[in-house]
């Protein structure tokens, strides 16, 4: 006969088996905490004084990317904006200062890790000076979460970047001729056969989904565009290798609200010549 006291015991043993099982499930996910501005010491101090060309828009967006050390400063950091001939006086402001720009290193597991941040300048301009507002993404989810919203961040430990983005990062590290000529001539827009004008990468998007657990899957390729002859062997070759290493690195996954949420990461490539 079953009694109060057996079923009591079943109860608690199946009680304990149930929370055993769930530590181990917590146990091995991972815990993340995005790389982040320590505080808006530099960007967030920018201004600029609008133009009459600059003035038709309220709101300009400058586009940064960099590897977040994990003593919280920032290398290779580069910066572009939708329009770099119009508002090359911004790009300038922006990469004067984020090398002065302090962070806080991102962390997985309790271990502090090197990622490669997408963080962005928004410039309100709706005054008679615009007015500096530092982002942790590049407003590519603004419908789903608005601005405050910290995009996903490839963990790379290594001096590089992901395969296929090897001219990426040289172009880089050779001072980005092309938006460097720009910012130091002062016109709105160089002719097309300028060194500059040649010098100008051409590029191309990649995109994957980013879980809560930082794997990414679903990749895709947004383009080839104009700019990429569809026939090109070359052009190809270089998007599959994009492509294949956004799957096969880890993310620190995005975060909304406080959590991991899961999100579209894109990266843009760029190529130089075609062989």
């Amino acid at each position: 006969m079953r009694t109060s006291f057996d079923s009591g015991r079943a109860w608690l043993a199946a009680a304990v088996c149930a929370a055993a099982l769930l530590s181990r499930a917590a146990a091995q996910e991972s815990t993340f905490s995005p790389a982040d501005f320590s505080f808006f010491d530099r960007l967030g101090e920018i201004r600029v004084d609008l133009d009459v060309v600059e003035a038709e828009r309220e709101s300009i967006l400058v586009e940064c990317q960099g590897f977040v050390e994990v003593d919280g400063s920032i290398s290779d950091p580069s910066c572009v904006t939708r329009h770099p001939y119009v508002h090359r006086r911004f790009l300038s402001a922006v990469l004067g200062a984020v090398p002065g720009q302090t962070f806080i290193p991102a962390v997985v597991d309790g271990h502090v890790v090197r990622v490669f941040m997408s963080f962005g300048v928004l410039f309100n301009c709706s005054g008679a000076s615009c007015f500096a507002v530092p982002i942790r993404n590049h407003a590519r989810h603004l419908d789903e979460y608005g601005l405050a919203y910290s995009a996903p961040q490839p963990i790379l430990a290594d001096d590089r970047w992901y395969h296929g983005f090897e001219a990426k990062l040289d172009w880089t590290r050779a001072g980005m001729p092309a938006i460097g000529e720009l910012i130091r001539r002062d016109r709105a827009r160089p002719p097309d056969d300028s060194d500059e004008a040649r010098q100008a990468p051409i590029g191309y998007t990649v995109t994957a989904v980013v879980g809560v657990d930082g794997t990414a899957r679903d990749p895709e390729l947004q383009g080839p565009t104009s700019a990429f002859p569809a026939g090109s062997r070359y052009t190809k070759q270089i998007a599959r290798r994009s492509l294949r290493s956004l799957v096969s690195i880890s993310f620190v996954p995005g975060f909304y609200e406080g959590r991991p949420t899961e999100m579209r990461f894109s990266e843009n490539g760029i190529v130089f010549e075609y062989p």
